[in-house]
């Protein structure tokens, strides 16, 4: 599956390249998105404290269950700029924006088993530009709870870093880890 185009969101809050959201796990294999995902900031975007508003290039969303991302890459644009001044407490459910280049949240919800809500992110790049204004992105990942990672690359970049940010917490790979 390779799609390709452009979205700019107009209020909704998961959306992937491949899927947007994901119930009771996911497997993903071999797939490739070039599709620009964009949640502008603009006022036709209200404020919306403490909702989770996901994109990623694969993947936005999967929230429990046993989920396999492999061989999987983004080359799309995603960009991230809904309005939300919440930010993420480790042990907390999450409760605001989030990003991810391959996978934007995995198990948002406090107090997961690690035995039967799990995910395994393995062989996938995203060369997109990735941001998120207000809140958690990683070129990889935004936010994992019980994850493992390997062989995973981030060439794209973070270009507005310094013009738009509150509060974010970025990383090359993973935004925000609790294992």
């Amino acid at each position: 599956v390779t799609p390709n185009g452009s979205y700019q969101n107009k209020g909704q809050s998961s959306y992937g390249g491949i899927a947007g959201v994901s119930e009771n796990g996911t497997r993903v294999v071999n797939c490739t998105s070039s599709y620009d995902i964009k949640w502008p900031k603009s006022s036709s975007c209200k404020q919306t404290d403490g909702n989770v508003c996901c994109i990623g290039g694969v993947v936005a969303r999967i929230n429990e269950g046993l989920a396999e991302i492999t061989n999987c890459t983004n080359i799309g644009a995603l960009w991230n700029w809904h309005y939300n001044n919440k930010t993420w407490v480790k042990g907390k459910n999450v409760s605001c924006s989030v990003t991810g280049g391959i996978i934007g949240l995995f198990g948002g919800s406090a107090g997961l088993d690690p035995e039967t809500s799990n995910i395994r992110i393995t062989g996938c790049t995203n060369s997109g530009e990735t941001e998120t204004a207000r809140g958690i992105g990683g070129g990889i990942a935004g936010v994992l709870v019980n994850a493992e990672i390997k062989s995973c690359a981030f060439t794209g970049g973070f270009p507005y870093m310094n013009t738009y940010y509150r509060n974010p917490r970025i990383g090359g790979i993973c935004g925000a880890v609790e294992n």
